[in-house]
């Protein structure tokens, strides 16, 4: 299953860095959770979709609960995609 919400709030809780250059990601406007075989990932999209960051997570509540923290999204703001 993946799960789809925008980002309308930062907080700043979290930066995010690119492994080289360590300087920081740009913000992203949408945020996915997806299924892994361990667990799930919370991607970060651009305004094209592309990730630009991950995180891993024991499951998707857990993803929601980073997302609530690092961009105030909440249960009711994720949509099933696909």
């Amino acid at each position: 299953m993946r799960l789809r919400a925008a980002v309308k709030t930062v907080t700043g809780g979290t930066v995010h860095l690119a492994d080289l250059e360590k300087s920081v990601l740009p913000l992203p406007v949408a945020l996915e959770i997806q299924d892994d075989p361990d667990g799930c990932l919370l991607l970060r999209l651009d305004a094209t979709g592309t990730c630009i960051a991950d995180t891993w997570h024991r499951d998707a509540e857990e993803a929601k609960a980073q997302a609530a923290f690092e961009y105030l999204i909440y249960a009711n703001e994720w949509a099933v995609v696909g």
